[in-house]
Parts: structure tokens; C-alpha cells; sequence
């Protein structure tokens, strides 16, 4: 909505649409103001957004609430749905007799509902139809805008498809002549429009000649960046709403001025860098880092539930008396303590923390919790336990604030069976996640009016399995050597969930699922007990590698307003490597406690985690 403009310029002549003029003339002649406005929209070289499409509206032609009208319903009919105004009311000021801007505080909304009647009812027909209205504040150096840039002030229902735009000199302050936010703040920002002469103001195409230019100064030529602005984020988000997108440009608006949305400057100067840096996936890392541990909670208690499978205390007593497991070191001191048994034994139970900690080179995590279970079944040869327990794992997002925590709730089986040398360990478990996700660290908020923080809830649960089988060989005075092969499998389920609380950055997390299986082969040595006092002492060292297959990307795939935004850091290497050394000391007596300590490391790809267990167990 302006002046003709030169629809043959070579800034945007292959995508100059049509034009129109209120007066149902043909449209034209071109006149400097509407060309430079379209230039500055769509110009190839001098725009914002040079792939926009364009039309013309010369409204001038029939100057008043009736060409307001009809500029607007032709527009509508063509299917426009922004439109840029760099235009505004002016009458001579009551006191001093100069002409000025037409303020929101000069007229009443009745005397505006008087005044513009078909304008305001073509208005609301585009708001229909979603349409984005971007006005520019005015020229006459005043504390409030114009009052067709202010309309929500009187009708609020407008607001979510508005825009106003006040503009700054070369030095990113307050033109001197430009009018402020004032009361439309919540819906205002600056953009570049100039203040001198040559390159203190905005360049862009002239009427004169296809190839000519000329320099501006105003709110009309700030108006135009920002639309331009919305067309770029309407190319970037094409499933957004104009609401939407009007939010983005205002929340993306770089605070300057009094902080936060203050009445000079609204919202801040837009920012075209903040605009696209939403889609950066780096916004997202702290998920994929959340997935990671919970696959990492899970396998630490798994590993905790191995260690109980194939702890070396003593077996129960059968009808013949005591006997260790086969899979426990078989010695002198062992047997001894066997003839010194001559009560029968109870169940066992065992209590242990859970410690644990991963580093990536995006994001790390740390676990803590706690775990217990009770060897329902203890032969010679065979032992049963179910177990239950409680594990935190907490993520943080490298070099940002951002952070998730997940409470899991853990539920077990494991298993144990030797006989002639030969073993087979087993565990499976199942695990209730509750998620929360925090960004305080976003992508394209960066030195904003708002310190937006994102918060996503999540629930889901997730499933590991293990065994491994394998043979023992005695070591004349050393103990053994138990090579094995092992099979791993796992999985977990999310719900989806929106998040609240980042305003127009939220994003949208559909339900994920994810499956893995590791198979592998190790070694475990162990050492001879040495006995002392009432307790014997082995320690056991593993070394492990396994090949992943199934789900190695674990990259999050959010969505900012229908927009997919995928990230980067989630991809797992194939290849495992684990170590891990366990010190145990069992009690010779039935009523002693069994205490172990058990340290665990893996290596894959980019990332590291070690964990630790210290626990014990006693028989009741």
C-alpha cells in the first residue's frame, strides 16, 4: 500500500506481480516513494528479501477511508497476505498549526470507528484470512505512533497480525524524526531508516530510470526491512501462521533502549541473523544428549545387575551342606570356610549407589542412584535375584545453559547359572523415564527484549537385556580366566511434548523410539582369594568389545513451527570398548556382610563414560 512504483526496475521487475489503483485507473505513473519502498522489500541488490513476489497498490489515488478500503479488499482478492503501509494520517496540529502525524492519543476509538469505517471492516476481513499488517509509526518525532499503525490500542483483536515500525539514524539510535513505539510497544520495533543525507540514509530504487537509485530518510523506508523480514521468515517457516511469524520477528529483535520492551523502541532493532540462527540445530543438542542418558542409566544398572549375577560370595546350603557357586574362585580358603558352615543359609540381599558420568563433545551427563535386590534362588549352581531401584540422570548441553533430567525408576531380573567350567550370566530389565528438558540457552534469542526458557516433559520407558556365556580356565597361582561372548539388547520409548515457556521459540518434540543390540567378546581374569580375619579379598578386571547394530543416530528431530530442525551430535559409533575392575570382600561367616566396589569405563566414538558401584550384600 503506496505510491505507484516503477514496475520495470531491474531490482524486481521479473517478480513485480501487478498493480492496482484505488481510483480503478490504470496504475501509475510511478512516483520515487513507492519504488524505493519496493526496492527496499524485494530488490535484488537494495532488498531485504530479494526472492519476494510483489504487488502494487497506489492508494494515493483516491487519498481517505475509501481508498484504504478498496487498496486492501483488491489485495485480499489477489491472495496477499502481508502488506507493507509506509504511509500515515496527517492533519495541522490544534496548537501549533503544523502539520503532523495523526497520534493513537489523538482520537478515541469511537471517533476512529467514525473515521475509517470501511477501512477497519476491510481490515478485519483480512485478519480473516490471517493477513499481516506492517505500518510504519510516522514522521513527526512524537512519543506515540501514528494511529493507524497503533489500531490494536483500540481493538485488540488485531494485535497478533500487527506490526509497527519505528526507525533509527546510522548510529542505532531514535531517528530525529521518526515517532516512537509509544503504547503500541508490545507490537513495535526498530529497523534501519535513516537519518542524513548520502550514506546516512537508505539507498534503494528510484523512479527515474530502471537502473537508477536514490537515498531516503524515514519510517516508510524502515517499515520495508521488516517486511521484507517476515517474507524470509515465511520462506524459512512455511507452515507458520503470519501470527507466528510476527512473533519470531519481534522475539528474534535485538534489545536496545531501556531494557526489555520498552515505549522508544519496542521490542529492539530487528535482527536478521537471530532470525535464521532459529533453525540452528544447536538449539536441540541438549535432547539428543537427554537420550544418551538414558540408554546411559540403563546400562550402568545392567552392569550393576551382572555384578550381582556373578558375585563370588557363597552359594546356599543344600542338603549336603555348603557349596560354592562354580563360577567362584574354588580354593583352600574357600573350602575352609565351607567345612566352617554348618547353619543353613538365608536369602541374600544386597544393596548398592549407582555413580556414573559421560562426556561427549556437545553435551555430558551424570548419574546417581541407588539399587537393591534379593537372591530369591541360590544353589551350587544356579542363582535368581530380582532387583528394584532409583537412578537420576542429568544432562547439560555444552556451552550453554541448557540441561535435562530424567527420573527412572528401575525394575530387574538377573541370573547366574556354571557347571564343569562353563557359565552363562543373565540380567534383563524394565524402566519407567520421567523427563524434563530446560533451554535456557536458544538459538536466535540471543541478546533479546525476552530471556525466554523453554521447559518439555516427557514420560516413556525403556528395556535392556544381557547375557553372557562363557568358560572358565583355571591359572595355577593366579585364579582364572574366563573368556566369553556376550549379547546385548535395548530400547526405549518417549512421548512426545510441546514446550512452554520459550514463547515463539518453542519447540515440538514428536514421540521417539530407539533399539540397539551390542555383540561382543571378553575376557575376565580374577585373582585367588587371599583370606584375613573373618572376610577373603579377589579382584576381577574385564575387557570387553562389542559391535553395535540398530539405532547408532540418535539425533533429535524437533520441529519450530512445523519447521523439522534435526540435529547433529547424536550419531554412535559401532565399535565399543569397555573396561572394568571389581574388588570383592566376602565374609566367612553366615551373618557377615559381603561388601564390593566395582569401576567401569566404555569407549565409543567421540564420547566417554565411566561408572562406580560400592555395595553390599548379607544374608537374612
Amino acid at each position: 500500500m503506496d505510491q505507484a512504483a516503477r514496475t520495470t526496475h531491474s531490482e524486481y521487475a521479473d517478480r513485480w506481480l501487478g498493480g492496482y489503483s484505488v481510483d480503478d485507473m490504470a496504475y501509475g505513473p510511478p512516483l520515487n516513494h513507492g519504488t524505493h519502498v519496493s526496492g527496499t522489500i524485494g530488490g535484488v541488490n537494495v532488498g531485504v528479501a530479494p526472492g519476494t513476489l510483489l504487488y502494487g497498490i497506489d492508494w494515493f489515488a483516491l487519498n481517505g477511508d475509501v481508498g484504504v478500503s478498496k487498496g486492501f479488499n483488491w489485495g485480499s482478492a489477489q491472495g496477499i497476505r502481508l502488506f507493507n503501509n509506509s504511509w500515515e494520517f496527517k492533519f495541522a496540529d490544534p496548537v501549533s498549526g503544523i502539520s503532523r502525524t495523526v497520534t493513537l492519543t489523538d482520537l478515541s476509538k469511537a471517533q476512529v470507528e467514525a473515521g475509517i469505517p470501511q477501512a477497519l471492516a476491510s481490515l478485519r476481513d483480512g485478519l480473516r484470512l490471517g493477513t499481516l499488517q506492517v505500518f510504519a509509526t510516522g514522521n513527526s518525532g512524537l512519543a506515540q505512533p501514528s494511529f493507524v499503525a497503533g489500531l490494536p490500542y483500540y481493538f485488540p483483536e488485531l494485535q497478533g497480525n500487527w506490526l509497527a515500525v519505528t526507525a533509527l539514524g546510522p548510529t542505532r539510535t531514535l531517528a530525529s524524526y521518526a515517532n516512537q513505539c509509544g503504547l503500541a510497544a508490545n507490537w513495535c520495533l526498530s529497523a534501519p531508516g535513516g537519518d542524513g543525507v548520502g550514506n546516512d540514509s537508505i539507498w534503494s530504487a528510484s523512479a527515474g530510470g530502471d537502473n537508477l537509485y536514490f537515498p531516503e530518510n524515514g519510517t516508510s523506508m524502515a517499515a520495508p526491512h521488516v517486511t521484507g523480514a517476515v517474507a524470509i521468515a515465511a520462506e524459512i517457516f512455511p507452515q507458520a501462521s503470519n501470527a507466528h511469524l510476527a512473533q519470531l520477528v519481534l522475539q528474534t529483535a535485538t534489545d536496545i533502549g531501556q531494557q526489555g520492551i520498552d515505549p522508544v523502541y519496542g521490542w529492539g532493532l530487528l535482527n536478521l541473523r537471530n532470525l535464521v540462527d532459529t533453525i540452528n540445530p544447536a538449539t536441540a543438542t541438549v535432547f539428543t544428549g537427554a537420550t544418551q542418558a538414558r540408554f546411559g542409566a540403563l546400562s550402568q544398572v545392567t552392569q550393576l545387575l551382572g555384578t550381582r549375577a556373578a558375585a563370588t560370595d557363597l552359594g546356599a546350603i543344600s542338603a549336603a551342606g555348603v557349596a560354592p557357586l562354580a563360577y567362584s574362585p574354588v580354593t583352600t580358603a574357600s573350602l575352609a570356610i565351607t567345612d566352617a558352615m554348618t547353619a543353613p543359609a538365608g536369602r541374600n540381599a544386597w544393596l548398592s549407589p549407582v555413580l556414573g558420568m559421560e562426556r561427549a563433545a556437545t553435551h555430558g551427563s551424570r548419574t546417581i542412584g541407588i539399587i537393591g535386590g534379593i537372591d530369591l534362588l541360590q544353589s551350587q549352581n544356579l542363582r535368581l535375584g530380582v532387583a528394584a531401584g532409583f537412578t537420576a540422570a542429568s544432562t547439560f548441553a555444552t556451552g550453554t545453559d541448557n540441561s535435562a533430567t530424567a527420573n527412572n525408576l528401575h525394575f530387574g531380573l538377573y541370573g547366574h547359572w556354571a557347571a564343569n567350567g562353563w557359565f552363562v550370566d543373565g540380567t534383563g530389565q524394565v524402566a519407567r523415564f520421567d523427563q524434563t528438558v530446560t533451554r535456557r540457552t536458544i538459538s536466535g534469542a540471543t541478546g533479546t527484549s525476552l530471556a525466554p526458557v523453554g521447559v518439555s516433559s516427557f514420560s516413556g520407558f525403556g528395556l535392556e537385556a544381557s547375557v553372557r556365556a562363557g568358560h572358565r580356565f583355571e591359572i595355577p597361582g593366579f585364579a582364572a580366566a574366563s573368556p566369553y561372548a556376550s549379547v546385548i539388547g535395548r530400547g526405549q520409548q518417549l512421548t512426545g511434548a510441546s514446550e512452554t515457556g520459550a514463547g515463539a521459540f518453542g519447540l515440538d518434540l514428536p514421540s521417539s523410539a530407539y533399539a540397539q543390540m551390542e555383540i561382543g567378546v571378553g575376557l575376565r581374569l580374577e585373582t585367588e582369594p587371599v583370606a584375613f580375619d573373618d572376610h577373603e579379598l579377589n579382584l576381577a578386571l574385564d575387557l570387553s568389545y562389542a559391535r553395535l547394530t540398530g539405532d547408532r543416530d540418535l539425533n533429535t528431530s524437533a520441529a519450530l513451527h512445523g519447521r523439522a530442525i534435526t540435529t547433529t551430535n547424536g550419531h554412535m559409533g559401532e565399535d565399543v570398548l569397555r573396561i572394568g575392575a571389581q574388588l570383592n570382600l566376602n565374609a566367612t561367616t553366615q551373618t557377615g556382610v559381603n561388601w564390593f566396589g566395582r569401576y567401569d569405563a566404555q569407549f565409543q566414538n567421540q564420547s566417554a563414560s565411566q561408572s562406580l558401584a560400592i555395595g553390599g550384600h548379607f544374608r537374612f
